[in-house]
């Protein structure tokens, strides 16, 4: 019954840390989910429309058209790009919310990224900067700082993982040992018997 015991409870630190995985993609997905929604409908805010065909919900999907465009804003378009971090403020505490929780190793990342693209918006709203080289701008800072948190939490993850095998490790020593321990004081029976002048004996 004792090894019965011990054989369950190894068999069980991995079933029990497959279990944690999934629990936590679970909570990833629905916080994923829920992300987006808030930002979906933080895009379509009606107040973003003035600026809605020069400037593209997705930085990464700009066309052409958008990269290439040499117009200033006008008086009315720049004061809805100062106020576009206001609009998009639901998606963006949501995003650190999500970052936060289950990348915080992209979270200063993502924060920088947001503080350099308020800037961006400040130099379009003033007129310092074309549509076009606002959305190139914005386009290729982006690409990088996903590509940077994408690298980070990669790190994070490895890192985390190799960690949780070491502890593994430890804890299957540790059961390896204390069933080395239980069978040294297990009491043992020797049996002898006689034929001739032979004695065999056993011990169990």
């Amino acid at each position: 019954m004792r090894k019965i015991i011990l054989f369950v409870l190894v068999g069980l630190l991995p079933g029990c840390a497959q279990y944690q995985l999934q629990q936590r993609q679970n909570a990833m997905a629905i916080a994923q989910l829920s992300m987006n929604g808030t930002c979906q409908a933080a895009l379509q805010n009606h107040k973003l429309d003035l600026t809605r065909e020069q400037i593209p919900d997705n930085p990464l999907k700009a066309t052409v058209a958008q990269l290439t465009d040499k117009r200033y804003p006008a008086p009315e378009q720049r004061a809805a790009i100062g106020h576009r971090e206001d609009y998009l403020l639901p998606c963006l505490q949501a995003s650190e919310q999500y970052f936060s929780e289950f990348a915080p190793a992209a979270l200063p990342i993502y924060q920088e990224m947001q503080q350099e693209g308020m800037i961006r918006l400040a130099a379009l709203a003033s007129g310092k900067m074309t549509f076009g080289q606002y959305n190139t701008e914005r386009s290729r800072a982006v690409s990088q700082a996903w590509a940077q948190m994408q690298q980070a939490e990669n790190a994070r993850v490895a890192q985390a993982r190799q960690l949780y095998l070491q502890q593994q490790a430890v804890q299957q020593q540790a059961i390896q040992n204390n069933i080395n321990t239980m069978r040294a004081l297990t009491p043992r029976t020797t049996t002898c018997s006689r034929f001739g002048q032979t004695v065999n004996c056993t011990t169990q």
